[in-house]
């Protein structure tokens, strides 16, 4: 159950043996002339700039965004919703303005019409409705928001302007945030824990009184 978005990139690189004369490429595609392998060794380092070093560390212009959250969650056990209210403050400590901020909604990969939903997909789109329920689930998952509002700086609220596609929200700002400010998104949100699958709850045999996740 998570509103923010959480980006993590890993790279590494392994040895190999080999006869000097000749390259060996490790699940490449050899009729390339560019080495496919997924454990090749990084051939083209970046140039170093004000952003980072040769050696990779952080330049004087480095920067990074940050982002605070305060949450209020609470967990029905009898229909097993989970329900929120959290105000997000974003700090833009980059060199550009921004209008607006994505959100990672991760629990809509269990809407019906979610692309991930296999059942989903493979019933035709043309299908009636009521028949479409039938062979689907009758509860609908995925997150339930009840309010997306921009904060401003006396505590005011107003309705902010925002586009769902799939997992992801896109929230338009008022006003273009600039370097070194900040914006407040107030986000009441809900959403029936499945049974099953990635995001779900599941009943064992030996919790007789009650649900694992």
């Amino acid at each position: 159950m998570r509103v923010s978005p959480l980006i993590l990139a890993l790279a590494f690189s392994v040895p190999f043996a080999g006869q000097a004369s000749a390259q060996v490429w490790l699940n490449a595609d050899t009729s390339k002339k560019v080495n496919q392998s997924s454990f090749r060794a990084l051939e083209d380092w970046p140039a170093p700039s004000d952003l980072r070093r040769a050696s990779g560390a952080p330049g004087a212009k480095y920067w990074q965004q940050q982002v605070d959250y305060v949450i209020k969650v609470s967990l029905d056990t009898t229909t097993h919703r989970v329900s929120g209210s959290e105000v997000v403050t974003y700090h833009n400590n980059s060199p550009d303005k921004l209008t607006y901020l994505w959100f990672q909604l991760d629990q809509n990969i269990e809407k019906s019409d979610s692309r991930a939903n296999a059942m989903s997909a493979a019933i035709p789109k043309g299908m009636d409705p009521r028949f479409r329920r039938f062979l689907l689930s009758d509860t609908e998952f995925g997150y339930t928001l009840s309010r997306v509002q921009l904060v401003d700086a006396q505590g005011k609220r107003t309705d902010a302007r925002y586009t769902m596609n799939g997992t992801q929200m896109r929230v338009n700002l008022a006003a273009p945030l600039g370097t070194g400010q900040t914006v407040k998104v107030a986000i009441d949100w809900s959403h029936e824990v499945p049974n099953g699958g990635r995001n779900g709850r599941g009943q064992k045999e030996k919790l007789k009184d009650g649900w694992s996740t």
